[in-house]
């Protein structure tokens, strides 16, 4: 399922990329929070494409940098991958604000009591932030994101909090 969701999103920004575009990449630090786990760190890169000044798609994936313990096990995140549909909001030529939706997956790699696992979990992912021009070419982002799980894994979903550096061709 996930799969579909970027691939729909894929082909619908390379379909609209006949329009005057504008491609983005960015890198940053990512902390996820749940109700039950303490903040887990993750690196994030992201890539997407701005088709106007307030339409946009982009597909981001994490990798967790340390885990945390949580009821005497070790949770770490191996990968965290989504792909959203953005809508921005120029507030002047140097700030804009955003919100996003999609749909994604979290993998947890979950290790104590004598072993080790994963927990996957997917789910609607919606959020909003801002990003700050630096140059013609560099920005910097910062935003907040609910990843509401579809399943009961995770309760109450997870929070994630990000702040990247963007940059623009």
């Amino acid at each position: 399922m996930r799969y579909i969701a970027l691939t729909a999103i894929s082909m619908v920004a390379a379909g609209t990329a006949a329009a005057e575009t504008e491609w983005y990449v960015s890198a940053g630090y990512t902390a996820y929070d749940s109700s039950d786990v303490d903040i887990i760190s993750a690196g994030t890169v992201r890539g997407g494409v701005n088709v106007n000044a307030n339409l946009g798609f982009e597909a981001e994936a994490s990798f967790g940098f340390d885990g945390v313990e949580a009821a005497g096990a070790e949770v770490e995140i191996a990968s965290a991958i989504t792909g959203y549909v953005v809508g921005r909001l120029p507030i002047s030529d140097q700030v804009d604000i955003f919100g996003r939706a999609g749909y994604g997956t979290i993998d947890f790699d979950v290790s104590g009591f004598g072993g080790s696992g994963s927990i996957d979990v997917d789910g609607f992912a919606f959020g909003i932030g801002g990003e700050f021009e630096l140059t013609d070419r560099w920005s910097l982002r910062t935003e907040y994101t609910r990843f509401e799980a579809d399943d009961d894994v995770i309760d109450g979903g997870v929070d994630t909090y990000a702040i990247s550096v963007v940059a623009t061709f």
